[in-house]
């Protein structure tokens, strides 16, 4: 059982807490019993930790063996004290088990993958420049409950993997394919090329969205919290 702040294993998962670290290692954390059992098999878990007082509970026995211990096998883990695994959380209520968790790197060759693998009409979302974190993981909940196709995120987007908007897609960030630091023009302009219409929300805008078709593929353009959209990109639509 891990016991000390020192432990190294703690330490570099304290210090993913931090975007620099996020960025330099490619990992990320989750935290809690929902986000785990929303990882799917293709994702890579590189270890976990389990809060003391929760593993010791019997009701929590099933659920480890059942979420944890057979889906990932060869994933190491370890009981954590828990004055050092409140350390490791980024809540003031530990959630009793958390994952250090490989990010996944898309680019834009897999939008033009995601349109041509598809016999429906394809969903993007396209969001520039979003602040804050819990808003990011919102409208990424409210994409994947809507069937989207993909995610793309400009430059400038509060960091995806930041532990407030991992928390707040409540897991979707697991069904669908983000695409993150892009340069919105670009991506936009691959969307049109493969026949994709690209509408926007916008103050000016003047078309109800219940007079949209959407018996074709679409792109919904979402600006920045303060000012919205720039002006370059709500001309591209």
């Amino acid at each position: 059982m891990i016991t000390s702040l020192q432990n190294i294993k703690i330490r570099q998962g304290i210090a993913l807490q931090k975007r620099r670290e996020r960025d330099k290692t490619g990992l990320f954390v989750i935290e809690g019993k929902k986000m785990m059992e929303e990882v799917p098999i293709d994702w890579t878990i590189k270890e976990y930790f389990i809060q003391k007082s929760f593993y010791e509970k019997k009701e929590n026995q099933w659920w480890l063996s059942t979420y944890m211990y057979s889906r990932f096998p060869n994933v190491l883990y370890s009981i954590v004290d828990d004055t050092v695994f409140q350390k490791l959380s980024d809540t003031q209520t530990p959630q009793g088990v958390i994952a250090i968790v490989e990010q996944k790197k898309y680019d834009q060759k897999e939008i033009e993958k995601q349109i041509f693998s598809l016999s429906t009409n394809p969903f993007f979302l396209l969001i520039e420049e979003i602040q804050d974190p819990g808003n990011l993981g919102t409208l990424i909940r409210t994409a994947d409950a809507a069937g989207a196709t993909g995610i793309i995120l400009s430059k400038g987007t509060v960091d995806l993997y930041s532990p407030k908007v991992i928390r707040s897609t409540m897991g979707s960030i697991f069904h669908l394919p983000i695409i993150t630091g892009v340069n919105l023009l670009d991506s936009i302009l691959t969307l049109q090329e493969q026949g994709i219409k690209i509408l926007a929300a916008h103050l000016e805008g003047i078309l109800s969205p219940y007079k949209i078709n959407l018996q074709q593929g679409i792109g919904i353009l979402i600006g920045n919290e303060g000012r919205g959209l720039t002006e370059e990109v709500s001309k591209m639509t």
